[in-house]
């Protein structure tokens, strides 16, 4: 029906690791459905930043699905007209071309799975995110033990292969290029929709498929709602811009003070915070737990006499499909592996003028981080006009 062959494939999915996975976590299959994870698996485009975002918006009506066996195999579950002349990296693709056909060959795929586990029950992961009618068709069938399929997901999400790395890479170069030209566009009077506005085209037009977020505040307005505000003198400016690279997503931040120059207290607490980043950042290490980062963050407040903010949780996040992937909090079982990818973010108040931190990204490589965003860190001025 189509001239031309296209081939879709996954920048990061290890079959052997993930069948390593499974049989640790005792799962017979892992039924993975929200748009991010099948996209993961398989390199199917159901993205809302997907060149064609059409599988996404349809997800109601052709909701599709990949059910990965006990060996890492793959089974895409999809509308078939979606893939005509289109291959994936799937061991199997299983066509429905309505609702209806999607939950019966679902039913049927976990239920072969299920069996070829053998025993009088198996154990079935799914995500938390699951919709409830999967969930109930997937416990009618009998002789399925559901389970949580979230920690194997995590895990192996975690470590990113070297595509996925430079997708990360310049997926912060998009995001650092737009927020480049935010802080050059800025001048007082200026609206903040505006400046949101081109945020997002700039992204775009510096080869992004689309936007993560775009966070921002002129003062102390609620940088995460969208609010026309108008850019004063004396005011301190948050930029902080999320692009989506081939559905991979950065996550930056800067600052620029509206006025000749910027208040010593603002730079104070910016250099300190910038100073307890490094220190979280250069003591991530293969091994390390989350607990143990945590807690020199806390130390380097402690050690400034910086209180913590109310909000204070963790000190970074990991980062890839999605913007925080995992919290790098309190957790003592869980440890910094080879190939994550983390962002380390930390703030600290600055009198009137808000908060004021510092934000980067690094890959972990066997013998420490390497930074992976590059922009000048230093809180720049605007000088009104």
């Amino acid at each position: 029906m189509f001239a031309q062959h296209a081939e879709l494939h996954s920048a990061g999915f290890d079959q052997s690791r993930a069948g390593t996975l499974l049989e640790k976590e005792d799962l017979a299959a892992l039924v993975v459905t929200s748009p991010e994870n099948v996209f993961y698996a398989t390199g199917y485009p159901t993205l809302p930043t997907s060149g064609n975002p059409i599988l996404y918006s349809l997800r109601n009506v052709f909701p599709y699905a990949v059910v990965i066996g006990r060996g890492g195999d793959r089974h895409l579950l999809c509308w078939g007209f979606s893939l005509e002349d289109v291959s994936v990296d799937a061991e199997e693709v299983v066509a429905f071309n309505d609702r209806a056909e999607a939950m019966r060959l679902l039913g049927e795929r976990v239920a072969a799975s299920a069996s070829n586990a053998g025993g009088t029950s198996a154990r079935v992961g799914i995500e938390s995110t699951c919709p409830f009618e999967v969930a109930q068709l997937l416990t009618s069938l009998g002789r399925v033990e559901l389970a949580s399929g979230d920690p194997l997901l995590y895990a192996l999400r975690r470590r990113k292969s070297a595509r996925e790395v430079e997708l990360l890479r310049r997926s912060v170069e998009v995001a650092e290029g737009a927020l480049e030209l935010v802080i050059a566009s800025l001048q007082v009077g200026g609206s903040r929709l505006d400046a949101i506005r081109l945020a997002k085209s700039s992204v775009l037009e510096l080869g992004g498929d689309g936007v993560g977020h775009v966070t921002m505040s002129f003062g102390r307005a609620n940088p995460e709602i969208a609010i026309d505000e108008a850019l004063r003198e004396g005011a301190l400016a948050v930029v902080d811009v999320g692009a989506k690279f081939a559905g991979y997503t950065s996550d930056c931040r800067r600052y620029a003070y509206i006025g000749e120059k910027v208040p010593d207290i603002v730079l104070e607490q910016h250099a300190a915070m910038c100073a307890v980043v490094d220190e979280v950042a250069e003591a991530m290490r293969p091994g390390v737990s989350f607990a143990q980062l945590t807690r020199v963050g806390r130390q380097g407040f402690a050690s400034r006499g910086i209180p913590l903010l109310g909000r204070f949780t963790h000190v970074g996040h990991g980062i890839g499909l999605v913007t925080e992937e995992e919290w790098i909090d309190d957790d003592e079982s869980r440890v910094i592996e080879e190939d994550m990818v983390v962002a380390i973010e930390l703030y600290a108040v600055a009198g009137e003028h808000g908060s004021v931190g510092d934000e980067e990204t690094y890959v972990i490589r066997p013998d420490g981080p390497e930074r992976l965003s590059l922009l000048d860190r230093s809180v720049r001025t605007v000088v009104p006009a």
